[in-house]
């Protein structure tokens, strides 16, 4: 049974177009594919200068981990990857309700006001009275593909990051995990008692993501995605995934 304060209960599906990046804070993931790239080209030189396949891999796989250890605010990594648990990846809830917040904020979209005819800036109602759960409840929202859960990222795209600093203009690497479409998320979205949020400004908001996206690098176009379902659910209904 639905909390006693849910007044209106709304599932949604969100099917991306663009491919997502992954947006969690990691350095593992960085570090691997460096490790991992910089060791087959330098066992490949060694290899070309005659030094023999093993040897040329343990010289090889040693010299890059001591270039490694020389990667700290000097020489900074930008990575970013996607939260998980035993059964895949997925979203958190505050995710998708910082995007609800950010695009409401940049449409600067209103309710109905406490007087008659008046309208109210919808922020309010939506930072008090909109919550975002999974189909079943959870904070985690799964990302899935063919109605499975996808377990791990397609590939790892990796992109320079300039930025201006105390020292000068810097150069760094970014890297993230990435999923390409076909993917999707559903979760729900659960309306406080009081809340004047309307199934109109919803959609108005959800159907912004084909501009906006999710994730990060939006600002190229990732993580766009289309509105594929926004439903009303009776709140004595039980809601499967």
């Amino acid at each position: 049974m639905a909390h006693p304060l849910i007044d209106n209960r709304y599932m949604v599906r969100l099917d991306f177009t663009e491919t997502l990046l992954g947006s969690q804070p990691t350095d593992n993931i960085a570090i691997n594919y460096l490790r991992d790239k910089q060791t087959e080209a330098l066992m490949l030189e060694l290899k070309a200068e005659g030094m023999a396949h093993k040897a040329a891999q343990a010289a090889a796989a040693e010299r890059v981990n001591e270039s490694l250890e020389l990667v700290d605010e000097d020489n900074p990594l930008h990575v970013t990857g996607f939260a998980s648990d035993s059964r895949g990846l997925h979203l958190w809830d505050n995710q998708i309700k910082g995007a609800i917040k950010g695009i409401n904020k940049v449409l600067g979209l209103k309710v109905a006001g406490k007087r008659s005819g008046g309208t109210a800036w919808a922020s309010p109602d939506i930072q008090t009275k909109l919550w975002i759960f999974s189909p079943d409840g959870k904070r985690r929202i799964p990302l899935m593909r063919d109605g499975q859960r996808i377990t791990e990222p397609d590939r790892l795209l990796v992109r320079p990051l300039r930025a201006q600093t105390p020292q000068g203009m810097r150069t760094s690497i970014a890297t993230s995990e990435a999923i390409d479409p076909p993917c999707s998320i559903s979760f729900r979205i659960d309306l406080l008692r009081g809340h004047r949020i309307t199934r109109d400004l919803l959609e108005t908001i959800l159907s912004f993501g084909a501009f906006e996206g999710l994730g990060q690098w939006r600002s190229s176009g990732l993580g766009r995605y289309e509105l594929a379902m926004l439903d009303e659910v009776p709140l004595k209904d039980e809601v499967a995934v």
